[in-house]
This record gives structure tokens, C-alpha cells and sequence, in this order.
């Protein structure tokens, strides 16, 4: 993602119209908090900015502790990435500076691209997880449940 950006930014950088990361950004706690506000730095500068930028949290950007002991929590996710604009004052994200803005909630949302609708499905699943493999040793985290479907 870094190197992407990096590129993009250059006079000679591939153009886009909108980036999307499709979560585990924090990529089971491998980063490091300064890495994460490198991140956040490149986005909000360069030919494109923060607005062009469309999350989805990843189970492990839910709670991470990064390599340096930083602790990430969905709270601190939800309100510094802010996928629909919903901390504008925090994040600096304003969904009516997008080029498609969100519809819904952080853990489901949509836009839409002409005739196409782009959905983003974070659900939650922490223990007790009513979905999964329990018996089997573990449970899935972020498990699409019924109210998303619908």
C-alpha cells in the first residue's frame, strides 16, 4: 500500500479516481504505530486525499497491540480511518468531499458508481461467537450476520 501511494504521488504516478483497503490494515499487530501515522500522512496529501480513501476494518484492526505496544482498538480505528465520516473532526474524513459518498454505518456501507453499488461488510464476532468453529479450536472473527445480509 505504502509503495503504491508513494508512486501515485510522483509527476510520472498512475492516476486514480478512489483507493479502497480491504482491512487488516494493521496486519496482525506487524506495524508499528509510527508506520500506521505514515499511513495516515500519505493519504491525506498528494494528488489525492483522505476522501478518496475507502476502508473496511479488517478483524484484525479491531484489536491489535503493534510491535512497538501501541494498542489499536475498534474505537481508535473507527474514529482515526472513520470509513463514513462520521468523526470528521477527528479523522479530518468529510463524506460530502468524496467522490461517491457513503451510505450506512461502519460495519456496513455502500456507495454507488453509476449502475454499480461497491458494499463494504465489517461485522464484529468476538467471543462468545455465536458463528464459527468453536468445537474446532477457534472462532472466525468478523462474520457476516443476518442483519447485514438483510
Amino acid at each position: 500500500m505504502k509503495i503504491a501511494i508513494e508512486q501515485a504521488d510522483r509527476p510520472d504516478g498512475f492516476q486514480y479516481d478512489i483507493g479502497v483497503h480491504l482491512g487488516d490494515l494493521l496486519d496482525y499487530g506487524h506495524e508499528t504505530a509510527e508506520n500506521f501515522r505514515t499511513y495516515l500522512a500519505q493519504l491525506a496529501h498528494g494528488r489525492n486525499d483522505r476522501h478518496t480513501w475507502y476502508h473496511v476494518g479488517g478483524n484484525n484492526d479491531e484489536n491489535s497491540v503493534l510491535n512497538d505496544g501501541v494498542a489499536i482498538d475498534n474505537e481508535y480505528y473507527r474514529n482515526i480511518i472513520d470509513p463514513t465520516g462520521e468523526f470528521t473532526g477527528i479523522s479530518g474524513v468529510d463524506n460530502t468531499r468524496r467522490p461517491f459518498p457513503v451510505t450506512g454505518t461502519y460495519e456496513r456501507y455502500f456507495f454507488d458508481v453509476g449502475n454499480l453499488r461497491c458494499l463494504f461488510l465489517s461485522d464484529r464476532n468476538d467471543l462468545p461467537a455465536p458463528y464459527g468453529r468453536g468445537e474446532g479450536g477457534f472462532y472466525v472473527d468478523g462474520a457476516i450476520t443476518l442483519e447485514t445480509y438483510r
